[in-house]
């Protein structure tokens, strides 16, 4: 998709193309984040997102609070271009942000409600709410891939006979649904971000530019021409632990510990030596709290 896909597909739209050009991979992000893999469920998914937000006119919910709102019901309003309300769905959008890997802190947005008005928290709450949201949770892409455009909305808006706003929702999508896998997302972005995620992760063991880090001390085997790598410099301790490698395969513990548990590991690990150590003491409070009860026996 690109913007001016996006444009048609949000019809009649008000909001800017330089916005749409930011929205969009926000936008990509939480189609895939929702599981919108076939033309039927890209039309359902922009016809509601279009219909609720008014062409992405509004990332929150215009109203801020009114007779009879709660305190619940003015902090955590609706937010996000489907609405996210209430402090329990900010609540449980975090826990579903943190083990999709999106956030770390599953309180985030209980905590900073005004967060789901940026557009990816805000297109993500709508992901959220598409998978586990509503009156029916889990059910819109099955509704969607029949092409029950009336159950989608309803999803959305309350099982009711009519959802509010018919009308607009399926004259969207019916634009949506002729427009067809050209609103469905790129799915190179989603490979670029695995290959950023991987270049991340090589950074962080191998240091800046590839040349270790300094805090791990120089590496041996490039005769001290860089830093170790993170990787090295957990085997290192390892071999520590462990003791001399036997044909690099197995740890072979050390003389100075004694002898293994084991006939795998001639001498102890320090592991090994440790949990010794620690069985020991073990004993030897054991053989204490014996003699305390004697003698307390004795004097009785």
């Amino acid at each position: 998709m690109d913007a001016q896909t996006l444009r048609a597909a949000m019809q009649e739209t008000y909001v800017s193309q330089g916005t749409l050009e930011a929205y969009l991979p926000h936008f990509e992000e939480a189609m895939r984040a929702a599981e919108i893999t076939t033309p039927r469920r890209a039309a359902a998914w922009c016809s509601q997102i279009g219909h609720e937000s008014a062409g992405l006119r509004y990332m929150a919910e215009i109203q801020t609070n009114g007779p009879g709102w709660t305190w619940d019901r003015i902090r955590y309003r609706g937010r996000g271009p489907i609405q996210l309300t209430w402090s329990s769905n900010y609540r449980r959008f975090g826990q579903w942000c943190r083990d999709r890997g999106y956030a770390s802190d599953s309180e985030l947005f209980v905590n900073q409600p005004e967060l789901v008005e940026q557009p990816r928290w805000g297109f993500l709450a709508a992901s959220w709410y598409w998978l586990n949201g509503g009156p029916r949770p889990g059910e819109i892409n099955a509704f969607a891939d029949q092409g029950n455009l009336l159950n989608v909305s309803r999803c959305v808006n309350g099982w009711v006979t009519t959802p509010n706003g018919m009308p607009d929702r399926q004259a969207r999508y019916d634009r949506c649904l002729a427009i067809g896998a050209a609103l469905l997302p790129d799915t190179n972005q989603e490979t670029d971000l695995m290959g950023e995620i991987a270049n991340q992760v090589k950074d962080q063991l191998t240091g800046p530019a590839g040349k270790g880090w300094p805090i791990l001390g120089r590496a041996a085997e490039t005769d001290g021409s860089r830093d170790r790598y993170a990787v090295e410099a957990i085997a290192a301790i390892l071999v520590q632990l462990g003791g001399p490698t036997r044909d690099g395969l197995s740890f072979q513990g050390w003389d100075q510990l004694g002898d293994g548990p084991d006939s795998e590991a001639p001498r102890r690990t320090l592991v090994d030596a440790i949990a010794h150590t620690i069985r020991q003491n073990e004993q030897i409070l054991a053989q204490q709290a014996e003699i305390l009860a004697l003698l307390k026996e004795k004097k009785a």
